[in-house]
């Protein structure tokens, strides 16, 4: 885990091998992207959030359990994955991603007008309790007055 300064304040990094994107639980139309991550396999394959992941390696997703989903999405190694896309409004197209090795942020924090800190939570997996009693204490050591705006997103990184 790295504690990295940002421009408002600092990030907690957890390094993780995934293709960098935040999928929902599959349904009976396959597994939605909510969130692209930046700088990762993902992003650069031009992937959105709102994208729908059909199949992984012609494997359909349809009600697939969410673990299962990220098993067959995230390998190991340079072997790669292959994805298919439905984007509303376009024909379906496939992908090959090669997981990468990222650091991905887990707890966002900084103090916003000197009196409120605000905690932005990506991911409740991992070590995300703990990465949240750090960013606590950070925020309260710099000014224990201050009020937290906690701002969490559903999870399913891959």
């Amino acid at each position: 885990m790295k504690l990295e300064k940002t421009p408002g304040g600092y990030a907690l990094y957890k390094e993780k091998t995934i293709i960098g994107t935040c999928q929902a639980r599959p349904t009976e139309q396959g597994a939605e992207i909510l969130d692209v991550y930046e700088n990762t396999p993902a992003s650069e394959a031009g992937l959105k959030a709102g994208d729908m992941v059909t199949a992984v390696d012609g494997m359909p997703t349809a009600n697939m359990e969410l673990e299962e989903l990220s098993t067959l999405v995230v390998k190991s190694g340079e072997e790669s994955t292959e994805l298919t896309i439905h984007r509303e409004g376009e024909d379906d197209f496939t992908v090959e991603l090669t997981s990468a090795r990222i650091n991905v942020k887990h707890v966002e924090h900084f103090l916003y007008n000197h009196h409120t800190g605000y905690i932005r939570i990506s991911m409740f997996s991992g070590n995300c309790a703990e990465e949240f009693r750090e960013a606590v204490k950070d925020l309260t050591d710099t000014m224990p007055r201050a009020a937290a705006v906690i701002s969490a997103s559903r999870e399913g990184a891959s």
